[in-house]
């Protein structure tokens, strides 16, 4: 049903042809598919409870039961429940000057100071600047005016094999300390326009890029429509490194939604290690 509406609202959208389309146009017709309205302007904050998987070069792969606050611009807390291999179950957080991981069995409380918690300090910044990346350059509403240089490439073939995407690309700046300079490629299925994947080449760091791709696509409790499944690879690797899958909740119309929700206010001291 869902798919048939927005094959209508996008019929309706323009009476140009998607052929004649320009890097801009495929941009805004697939902001407009998001209706992400004021939070694709601005993301202070996001609650998301999923279902996570990581490929691990010495573990294999891992699989997690994970709660997340997100607050902008440096606050991350994360709730980790392993329970295929180790029963794990423990917070980890960065209330924007430290990080830390609570241990919910043993009740130990551990601070990550000091060169001994290097490596660990590293990955909780690393899963913060993964959230920044993604919201700065998923809702598309944003890009249309932050993005330079935007020009439409050849269509390419989807992930599936099915079928043609739009693809667009243009630069970005993330900032000093940040990344800097980005090129930005974009993928919309250019029936419904649908935004299939996104990918960040930092022009500064060669070889370093993140892509995103996403499917499973509903709307959310508050009327985004966004994706409930998301395959993160790093580097080009062929391979996902990260897949996350949205947990969902049944809305009033009976149909299933994917749970994250936006700008809620999240207080800072949700951020901060328990006391104790």
């Amino acid at each position: 049903m869902i798919r048939e509406l927005l094959l209508l609202a996008s019929s309706l959208f323009s009476p140009q042809p998607a052929e004649d389309l320009d890097a801009a146009a495929i941009l805004r017709r697939a902001a407009e598919v998001q209706k992400a309205g004021e939070v694709g302007g601005e993301v202070s904050d996001f609650h998301v409870k999923l279902y996570l998987q990581v490929r691990d070069a010495e573990r294999g792969k891992m699989e997690f039961d994970v709660e997340r606050k997100y607050k902008a611009p440096d606050r991350i807390w994360t709730h980790v429940e392993e329970k295929v291999l180790s029963g794990a179950v423990y917070e980890e957080g960065y209330d924007g000057k430290a990080a830390w991981r609570y241990d919910r069995n043993s009740g130990k409380l551990v601070r990550y100071e000091g060169p001994d918690f290097k490596t660990d300090r590293r990955k909780i910044l690393q899963e913060l600047d993964d959230m920044r990346q993604l919201l700065r350059f998923f809702f598309l509403e944003r890009q249309i005016g932050e993005l330079a240089d935007l020009a439409r490439l050849p269509d390419e073939l989807n992930e599936k094999g099915d079928g043609q995407c739009h693809v667009v690309e243009g630069k970005g700046d993330l900032g000093e300390g940040e990344g800097g300079e980005v090129r930005v490629r974009a993928w919309v299925e250019p029936e419904t326009f649908v935004l299939q994947g996104v990918r960040i080449e930092y022009l500064e760091q060669p070889g370093k890029s993140l892509c995103f791709r996403f499917s499973h696509h509903r709307l959310t409790p508050q009327g985004l429509f966004l994706p409930g499944s998301v395959r993160v690879y790093r580097d080009g690797e062929e391979d996902w490194s990260e897949r996350i899958a949205l947990a969902t909740e049944e809305g009033e119309d009976g149909e299933d939604r994917n749970s994250i929700r936006f700008n809620v206010g999240l207080a800072d001291d949700l951020f901060a290690p328990p006391e104790k």
